[in-house]
Protein backbone atom coordinates (compact mmCIF):
# COMPACT_ATOMS: atom_id res chain seq x y z
CA UNK A 1 0.00 0.00 0.00
CA UNK A 2 1.24 3.14 -1.25
CA UNK A 3 1.19 6.34 1.55
CA UNK A 4 0.87 9.83 0.05
CA UNK A 5 2.28 12.76 2.14
CA UNK A 6 -1.69 13.29 3.63
CA UNK A 7 -2.26 10.20 4.64
CA UNK A 8 1.24 9.72 6.90
CA UNK A 9 0.60 12.38 9.42
CA UNK A 10 -2.76 10.41 10.12
CA UNK A 11 -1.07 7.48 10.14
CA UNK A 12 1.42 9.07 12.65
CA UNK A 13 -1.35 10.25 15.20
CA UNK A 14 -3.10 6.95 15.39
CA UNK A 15 -0.28 5.73 15.98
CA UNK A 16 0.24 8.18 18.96
CA UNK A 17 -2.69 8.04 19.90
CA UNK A 18 -2.41 4.19 20.64
CA UNK A 19 1.12 4.83 22.30
CA UNK A 20 -0.31 7.13 24.65
CA UNK A 21 -3.49 5.35 25.47
CA UNK A 22 -0.64 2.55 26.18
CA UNK A 23 0.97 4.10 28.78
CA UNK A 24 -2.40 5.92 30.47
CA UNK A 25 -3.70 2.30 30.67
CA UNK A 26 -0.17 1.16 32.18
CA UNK A 27 -0.40 4.42 34.44
CA UNK A 28 -3.66 3.28 35.46
CA UNK A 29 -2.88 0.04 35.93
CA UNK A 30 -0.26 0.85 38.37
CA UNK A 31 -2.39 3.23 40.29
CA UNK A 32 -5.05 0.92 40.91
CA UNK A 33 -2.20 -1.93 41.66
CA UNK A 34 -0.99 0.76 44.19
CA UNK A 35 -4.45 1.50 45.76
CA UNK A 36 -5.13 -2.13 46.09
CA UNK A 37 -2.26 -2.68 47.80
CA UNK A 38 -2.87 0.19 50.20
CA UNK A 39 -6.72 -0.94 51.07
CA UNK A 40 -4.94 -4.63 51.30
CA UNK A 41 -2.54 -3.45 54.14
CA UNK A 42 -5.54 -1.48 55.50
CA UNK A 43 -7.51 -4.55 55.91
CA UNK A 44 -4.71 -7.03 57.27
CA UNK A 45 -4.31 -4.31 59.90
CA UNK A 46 -7.44 -4.18 60.78
CA UNK A 47 -7.63 -7.93 61.16
CA UNK A 48 -4.81 -8.06 63.24
CA UNK A 49 -6.10 -5.25 65.71
CA UNK A 50 -9.37 -7.46 65.73
CA UNK A 51 -7.45 -10.29 66.35
CA UNK A 52 -5.11 -9.08 69.10
CA UNK A 53 -8.73 -7.99 70.99
CA UNK A 54 -10.08 -10.99 70.57
CA UNK A 55 -6.97 -12.42 72.10
CA UNK A 56 -6.89 -9.75 75.45
CA UNK A 57 -10.66 -11.00 75.81
CA UNK A 58 -10.22 -14.29 75.39
CA UNK A 59 -6.85 -13.84 78.04
CA UNK A 60 -9.36 -12.15 80.60
CA UNK A 61 -12.22 -14.45 80.32
CA UNK A 62 -9.51 -17.49 81.12
CA UNK A 63 -7.97 -15.68 83.97
CA UNK A 64 -11.15 -14.96 85.12
CA UNK A 65 -12.82 -18.94 84.74
CA UNK A 66 -9.04 -19.29 86.74
CA UNK A 67 -9.72 -16.98 89.36
CA UNK A 68 -13.16 -19.07 90.04
CA UNK A 69 -11.46 -22.29 89.53
CA UNK A 70 -8.92 -21.01 92.03
CA UNK A 71 -11.56 -20.21 94.67
CA UNK A 72 -13.74 -23.42 94.01
CA UNK A 73 -10.62 -25.23 94.60
CA UNK A 74 -9.25 -23.56 97.57
CA UNK A 75 -12.32 -22.91 99.82
CA UNK A 76 -9.78 -23.58 102.65
CA UNK A 77 -8.21 -20.18 102.47
CA UNK A 78 -11.14 -18.52 101.54
CA UNK A 79 -12.92 -19.62 105.08
CA UNK A 80 -9.84 -18.13 107.34
CA UNK A 81 -9.46 -14.97 104.99
CA UNK A 82 -13.19 -14.67 106.10
CA UNK A 83 -12.10 -15.55 110.23
CA UNK A 84 -9.20 -13.02 109.90
CA UNK A 85 -10.80 -10.11 108.61
CA UNK A 86 -13.44 -11.23 111.61
CA UNK A 87 -10.04 -10.89 113.80
CA UNK A 88 -9.38 -7.57 112.40
CA UNK A 89 -12.60 -6.01 113.29
CA UNK A 90 -13.16 -7.42 116.46
CA UNK A 91 -9.39 -5.65 117.21
CA UNK A 92 -10.63 -2.96 115.92
CA UNK A 93 -13.55 -2.68 117.86
CA UNK A 94 -11.76 -3.32 121.32
CA UNK A 95 -9.17 -0.49 120.35
CA UNK A 96 -12.08 1.49 120.11
CA UNK A 97 -13.87 0.78 123.12
CA UNK A 98 -10.56 0.89 125.22
CA UNK A 99 -9.60 4.11 123.51
CA UNK A 100 -13.02 6.01 124.52
CA UNK A 101 -12.77 4.67 128.12
CA UNK A 102 -9.40 6.00 128.44
CA UNK A 103 -10.28 9.82 126.52
CA UNK A 104 -14.14 10.24 127.35
CA UNK A 105 -14.88 8.51 130.51
CA UNK A 106 -10.91 8.94 131.89
CA UNK A 107 -10.91 5.65 132.92
CA UNK A 108 -7.28 4.64 133.72
CA UNK A 109 -7.86 1.16 135.01
CA UNK A 110 -6.81 -1.42 131.98
CA UNK A 111 -5.77 -4.38 134.45
CA UNK A 112 -2.40 -6.30 135.70
CA UNK A 113 1.04 -5.50 133.95
CA UNK A 114 2.72 -8.60 132.87
CA UNK A 115 -0.44 -10.65 132.48
CA UNK A 116 -1.56 -12.10 129.63
CA UNK A 117 -5.59 -11.87 129.61
CA UNK A 118 -6.68 -14.35 127.10
CA UNK A 119 -10.17 -15.23 125.60
CA UNK A 120 -10.25 -18.79 126.12
CA UNK A 121 -12.44 -20.26 129.08
CA UNK A 122 -11.24 -22.09 132.04
CA UNK A 123 -13.95 -24.24 133.48
CA UNK A 124 -11.56 -24.85 136.73
CA UNK A 125 -13.99 -25.29 139.70
CA UNK A 126 -14.07 -21.97 142.04
CA UNK A 127 -11.44 -20.63 139.49
CA UNK A 128 -9.99 -17.39 140.85
CA UNK A 129 -10.76 -14.37 139.56
CA UNK A 130 -8.57 -11.89 140.53
CA UNK A 131 -5.87 -11.92 138.49
CA UNK A 132 -3.48 -13.42 137.68
CA UNK A 133 -4.84 -17.19 138.05
CA UNK A 134 -2.78 -18.71 135.41
CA UNK A 135 -5.18 -20.46 134.12
CA UNK A 136 -5.30 -23.94 135.82
CA UNK A 137 -7.57 -25.67 133.40
CA UNK A 138 -5.55 -25.01 130.25
CA UNK A 139 -2.39 -23.97 131.37
CA UNK A 140 -0.97 -26.95 129.61
CA UNK A 141 -1.68 -26.38 126.55
CA UNK A 142 -0.36 -22.58 126.55
CA UNK A 143 2.78 -21.29 125.46
CA UNK A 144 5.49 -21.06 127.95
CA UNK A 145 5.85 -17.06 129.06
CA UNK A 146 9.10 -15.81 130.46
CA UNK A 147 9.25 -14.36 133.76
CA UNK A 148 7.59 -12.73 135.37
CA UNK A 149 4.14 -12.89 132.67
CA UNK A 150 1.32 -14.90 133.72
CA UNK A 151 -1.76 -15.90 132.15
CA UNK A 152 -5.09 -15.30 133.31
CA UNK A 153 -8.95 -16.89 132.36
CA UNK A 154 -12.61 -16.57 133.18
CA UNK A 155 -15.00 -18.76 133.67
CA UNK A 156 -16.92 -19.95 130.35
CA UNK A 157 -20.16 -17.96 131.76
CA UNK A 158 -17.98 -14.73 132.28
CA UNK A 159 -15.93 -15.08 129.35
CA UNK A 160 -17.67 -12.66 126.74
CA UNK A 161 -19.16 -10.20 129.81
CA UNK A 162 -18.09 -6.20 128.69
CA UNK A 163 -18.51 -5.39 132.35
CA UNK A 164 -14.94 -6.02 133.69
CA UNK A 165 -15.93 -9.84 134.62
CA UNK A 166 -14.87 -11.13 131.43
CA UNK A 167 -11.58 -12.06 129.40
CA UNK A 168 -11.04 -8.08 129.00
CA UNK A 169 -10.33 -6.61 133.03
CA UNK A 170 -12.02 -3.07 132.17
CA UNK A 171 -15.65 -2.25 132.02
CA UNK A 172 -16.61 -1.35 128.39
CA UNK A 173 -20.49 -1.53 128.40
CA UNK A 174 -20.16 2.33 128.85
CA UNK A 175 -18.00 2.56 125.05
CA UNK A 176 -20.91 0.64 123.67
CA UNK A 177 -19.62 -2.61 123.94
CA UNK A 178 -22.11 -4.97 125.09
CA UNK A 179 -20.46 -8.10 124.77
CA UNK A 180 -16.93 -8.65 124.37
CA UNK A 181 -15.57 -10.28 121.03
CA UNK A 182 -14.07 -14.15 120.92
CA UNK A 183 -11.82 -15.28 118.23
CA UNK A 184 -13.66 -17.24 115.56
CA UNK A 185 -11.97 -20.63 116.41
CA UNK A 186 -10.63 -19.72 120.36
CA UNK A 187 -9.09 -22.64 120.81
CA UNK A 188 -5.85 -24.15 121.83
CA UNK A 189 -4.17 -26.92 119.54
CA UNK A 190 -3.25 -29.31 122.13
CA UNK A 191 -0.84 -30.63 119.30
CA UNK A 192 0.84 -27.36 119.21
CA UNK A 193 0.37 -24.73 122.02
CA UNK A 194 1.43 -22.03 118.95
CA UNK A 195 -0.47 -22.94 116.73
CA UNK A 196 -3.84 -22.14 119.05
CA UNK A 197 -6.39 -19.15 117.79
CA UNK A 198 -7.09 -16.93 121.03
CA UNK A 199 -7.41 -13.36 121.43
CA UNK A 200 -4.72 -12.05 123.86
CA UNK A 201 -4.29 -8.42 125.69
CA UNK A 202 -2.06 -6.65 128.34
CA UNK A 203 -1.45 -4.08 129.59
CA UNK A 204 1.65 -2.13 131.35
CA UNK A 205 -0.60 -0.76 134.20
CA UNK A 206 0.52 2.84 132.97
CA UNK A 207 -2.72 3.35 130.67
CA UNK A 208 -0.94 2.03 127.52
CA UNK A 209 -2.36 -1.62 126.05
CA UNK A 210 -2.28 -4.49 123.62
CA UNK A 211 -4.38 -6.66 122.00
CA UNK A 212 -3.35 -9.81 119.49
CA UNK A 213 -4.62 -12.07 117.13
CA UNK A 214 -2.72 -14.88 114.95
CA UNK A 215 -3.68 -14.94 111.74
CA UNK A 216 -4.64 -17.86 109.60
CA UNK A 217 -4.60 -16.57 105.92
CA UNK A 218 -1.90 -16.07 103.52
CA UNK A 219 -3.76 -12.65 102.66
CA UNK A 220 -3.44 -11.15 106.21
CA UNK A 221 -0.49 -12.22 107.15
CA UNK A 222 3.32 -13.70 106.38
CA UNK A 223 2.51 -17.64 105.93
CA UNK A 224 -1.25 -17.05 107.62
CA UNK A 225 1.34 -15.39 111.33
Amino acid sequence: MRYDSVQEPQVSAVWQNERCYNEMKQHVGEKITHIMKIVAKKIKDAIKAFTLIELLISIGIVAALSTVTFIALNPVEIFKQTRDASRLASLDALKKSITIMQTQKGFTNLGVANVLYVSLPDPTPSLPVIAPNECPGVSANLPLLPTPWKYHCVAPENLAKSNGTGWIPTDLTDAGLSILPLDPLNKLDTADPLQGHFYVYATDGLGHFEVNAKMESIKYGLEGQ
